[in-house]
């Protein structure tokens, strides 16, 4: 299982590969070849994580639940310049995410549209275009793409290489990455993690925000107060015939 380094504050797995059967540990998470991460997840589970542009926010949600997916490449189908079926998956022309629909969901709702309306809509007109989505490589890290994702507030990362996308990772892609199928299931795990944390008591409330975050919050609404006097002078350049930019547009006497 993992163990915690405090003093690193990184996840480390131990090995017994050795011939003296003692423990080695192995290189931190956030040392981690992206290229590492991709193998695992595909091994588990492989799904391809592409959509139609010419799809409708009806089966965008429908793929994304079916194929259990946070973000999606959008692929155009319809591109002349490609042979071959294999070409024609290849050509990506930007980027979905479970945000991108609900942000489409919201803005149609807020305008009034029907339910039908909501659902019909394109995606292409929310997706993010292929010249903007930011990516990563596969010889970078676990903590490389973490930090891009953490400064840039992006939940899906598509992996380039060679002008091709390999797969897309989210942040639970790294956190999994050193649990195996024994350490995530089984009746073992479930007793042990997850049967007392299931449940809540019917009287269970939220909790109030703390001392400081009440303090900011009424800062917020406190009105302020101010005295405003008005004065008003004659224009510097101001004559009968308009206004001029400066005193050389008007005679000698214009202004005296």
């Amino acid at each position: 299982p993992p163990i915690k380094n405090d003093n690193t504050n990184e996840t480390t797995t131990t090995s017994s590969d050795n011939n003296n059967g003692e423990e080695e540990p192995r290189q931190k998470t956030s040392q981690v070849k992206i290229s590492e991460v991709l193998k695992r997840k595909h091994t588990l589970r492989w799904v391809e994580p592409v959509i139609s542009k010419e799809a409708t926010v009806r089966e965008a949600i429908a793929l994304c639940i079916s194929r259990k997916l946070n973000g999606m490449m959008v692929v155009d189908y319809n591109t002349s310049s490609q042979k071959t079926i294999t070409e024609l998956r290849q050509k990506c022309v930007g980027l979905m995410t479970s945000r991108d629909i609900l942000r489409m969901m919201a803005e149609a709702i807020k305008s009034g549209a029907s339910s039908d309306e909501v659902l019909d809509q394109k995606i292409s007109a929310q997706m993010t275009p292929i010249d903007q989505v930011i990516y990563g490589r596969p010889d970078e890290t676990i903590g490389m793409c973490r930090a891009i994702m953490a400064k840039l507030g992006i939940k899906c990362l598509p992996i380039l290489s060679e002008g091709r996308v390999e797969g897309i990772l989210n942040t639970r892609d790294f956190s999994d990455f050193y649990f195996d199928a024994k350490d995530r299931g089984g009746k073992k795990h479930y007793l042990r993690d997850v049967s007392q944390r299931v449940g809540l008591t019917s009287d269970t409330s939220m909790a109030e925000p703390p001392v400081f975050v009440r303090q900011n919050l009424a800062r917020r609404h406190d009105p302020l107060y101010l005295n405003v006097g008005v004065a008003e002078f004659p224009h510097p350049f101001k004559s009968v015939d308009g206004i001029g930019s400066s005193r050389r547009n008007f005679g000698p006497q214009d202004l005296a």
